[in-house]
C-alpha cells in the first residue's frame, strides 16, 4: 500500500518507523529498520522517505547510508494543524509549550509500541492532558485541557454510547 503525506498520520507503520529511528542512537536508516525491527526495507524506505518530506525527520549530515532523526519541533506543527482540523481554530498554546510537547513525544515513543501519529498528538494527548489536570499541573496546561476540551469530543465520539447506558440506569 502506498504511503503519501496524507496519510502518514492515520497508519501505523509510519508511527513504527518514527519511534524506531527515535529508539535508535544517532538515526535510522531503512537497512538498520529491516534488520532491528523487521520492516520491510522497501516499504521503510517508502515511508521514511515520505516522513522526510513531509517535515517529521532530517538528514543526519555526512553519513552514507543516509541516516535520519526525528524533527521534534516539526511535530508541534503537526500538533497544531491537527488540533486545528480537530476543532475548527489554533489552540492557545503555553509558554515552553515545545519543550514539554517534545518531551511528551519522546516519552510517549519509549513506552507506546503502537499506535499512529494522529492518536499520539490528539487522542491520547488529550487523554493524558486530562487525567494530569486531576493532578497538580502548571495552570497553564490546565487552561489548555479546558480550551480543547470545550470542542473535542474524542477520538470517536463516544460519549453518546455512555450515555445511551446511563439511559438504562435507575
Amino acid at each position: 500500500m502506498d504511503y503519501d503525506e496524507e496519510n502518514i498520520l492515520e497508519r501505523p507503520l509510519p508511527y513504527k518507523i518514527l519511534r524506531q529511528i527515535h529508539l535508535s542512537d544517532g538515526g535510522s536508516y531503512a537497512t538498520q529498520l529491516n534488520l532491528k525491527a523487521g520492516f520491510d526495507e522497501n516499504q521503510a524506505q517508502e515511508i521514511i522517505e515520505n516522513l522526510n518530506s513531509a517535515g517529521f525527520l532530517y538528514a543526519v549530515e555526512n553519513t552514507d547510508p543516509q541516516l535520519y532523526d526525528v524533527n521534534y519541533s516539526y511535530l508541534i506543527d503537526v500538533w497544531r494543524n491537527l488540533w486545528v482540523s480537530e476543532l475548527g481554530f489554533n489552540p492557545d498554546v503555553p509558554v515552553h509549550f515545545g519543550t514539554f510537547l517534545e518531551n511528551y513525544c519522546k516519552s510517549y515513543f519509549n513506552a507506546e509500541g503502537v499506535a499512529t501519529i494522529s492518536e499520539m498528538l490528539v487522542h491520547d494527548f488529550f487523554l493524558g492532558l486530562g487525567r494530569a489536570v486531576e493532578h497538580r499541573v502548571p495552570a497553564n496546561f490546565e487552561g489548555l485541557f479546558h480550551e480543547l476540551s470545550e470542542s473535542y469530543e474524542g477520538k470517536k465520539p463516544v460519549s453518546k454510547h455512555v450515555q445511551h447506558g446511563f439511559n438504562f440506569v435507575d
